[in-house]
């Protein structure tokens, strides 16, 4: 069972709907947006217990949405998570007592932190830039149709350790998606360092765009 740990600044569920939206599509996903209230009103008293009863329930992945006052918890020092994605977030910056085997982080929001540099665990950005490790290289608009190329920088390693090769592929969509555009691409860097398949991660993204399911 997978653990991705959500960090964003706003109260909303923008990344937080985006990155399930796309994930069920092939994963048992549990959201979890509040591990304080769930402690408090089951049986399970750790966070570890509470895990260990998903993952007895078949549960593939969950995402964890951590608050900012909840970031600090001590439950948190026992899990390891194998993504924290870091989503337009500039407060949560002292989290060094998190464990996670994957960083993800907006490189247009977090490039000149200290906090980045100092991270020990596997680092992928994202963002609009092109020092970033997974960014659009063009968004073209026609009509009812948008384009939209994206680019991995460089190759990268996922999860289970096989290489993504550096490449373009292109998302089609009927809607316009500049302002989804963070939400998008970190949700579809995870999914492919969850060794989701580039091909069948564009069939279903392009679906959930083109039904205006995915609320980013």
């Amino acid at each position: 069972m997978k653990i991705i740990g959500l960090i964003e600044d706003s109260e909303g569920f923008d990344t937080l709907v985006t990155l399930h939206d796309i994930l069920k599509s092939f994963f048992k996903v549990k959201v979890v947006i509040s591990f304080k209230k769930i402690l408090k009103d089951t049986n399970c008293n750790t966070l570890d217990a509470y895990f260990s009863y998903l993952k007895s329930d078949s549960t593939d992945l969950i995402i964890l949405k951590l608050k900012s006052s909840e970031v600090f918890h001590k439950e948190l020092e026992k899990i390891n998570f194998d993504f924290l994605l870091l989503s337009d977030t500039k407060k949560f910056l002292s989290i060094q007592h998190i464990a996670t085997n994957f960083l993800i982080y907006n490189y247009d929001n977090c490039v000149k932190t200290n906090f980045i540099k100092e991270q020990r665990s596997i680092k992928c950005s994202y963002g609009l830039s092109y020092n970033s490790d997974f960014f659009p290289s063009s968004i073209e608009e026609h009509f009812t149709c948008n384009k939209i190329m994206l680019c991995i920088n460089k190759s990268i390693s996922t999860l289970s350790g096989k290489t993504l090769e550096a490449q373009e592929f292109l998302i089609k969509t009927n809607i316009s998606v500049e302002s989804k555009i963070y939400n998008i691409l970190s949700s579809i860097l995870c999914c492919l360092l969850l060794d989701v398949k580039i091909n069948d991660l564009i069939t279903q993204v392009e679906l959930l765009l083109k039904e205006e399911r995915i609320n980013a």
